[in-house]
C-alpha cells in the first residue's frame, strides 16, 4: 500500500443544517445526539460509526466473531470471516491517511442539488425549481439516446 499517495473515503452519507431554519437549535441538538457514543452504540449498525470509541469497540468485535459470522440479508445470508489484525491495520492506515472525501453523485442528483440549493436560498419558488430540474433532467436524458 502506498500510504504516501493518501487515500479518499467514499460516503453516500451527509448531515447539514438549514441556513434558513427556523429551527437552528434544536437541529444542532439532532445532530449532536447522532454524533453521541451512546447513540451510535445502539442505533449505527450500518458503515463506520462517526465515534471513535464505538468504532474501535466494532474493530475489536470485528476480530473476535467466530470463525465463521452469518448475517441474514434479505433472501441472503452473507458469511463474515473475523477481521485479521493485518486487515486492521490496513483499514486504520486507510483511514488515517485519507486526504479526502468523496461522493459519487450520478449527473441526474447534481441537477437536482443545484436546482434545490437556489431554491433553498430564497432565490426561485419550489415550482421554478420543479420546472428547472424537469427541462435539465430531460435534456440530460436526450443527449444520452
Amino acid at each position: 500500500m502506498d500510504v504516501g499517495s493518501g487515500n479518499s473515503l467514499i460516503t453516500n452519507t451527509g448531515l447539514a443544517i438549514l441556513s434558513t431554519s427556523k429551527h437552528q437549535q434544536g437541529a444542532w441538538e439532532f445532530l449532536r445526539l447522532l454524533l453521541m457514543e451512546e447513540w451510535q452504540k445502539n442505533n449505527a449498525n450500518t458503515g463506520f460509526p462517526t465515534n471513535k470509541n464505538v468504532f474501535n469497540e466494532r474493530l475489536t468485535s470485528a476480530m473476535d466473531r467466530p470463525k465463521w459470522s452469518h448475517i441474514p440479508y434479505g433472501d441472503i445470508v452473507i458469511e463474515l470471516r473475523p477481521l485479521t489484525e493485518e486487515q486492521a491495520s490496513e483499514l486504520i492506515t486507510v483511514i488515517n491517511t485519507a486526504t479526502g472525501v468523496i461522493s459519487h453523485l450520478d449527473p441526474l442528483q447534481n441537477i437536482i442539488f443545484e436546482s434545490l440549493g437556489a431554491f433553498y436560498q430564497g432565490q426561485i419558488t419550489a415550482q421554478d425549481a420543479a420546472r428547472i430540474i424537469q427541462n435539465r433532467a430531460s435534456n440530460f436524458v436526450a443527449e444520452r439516446r
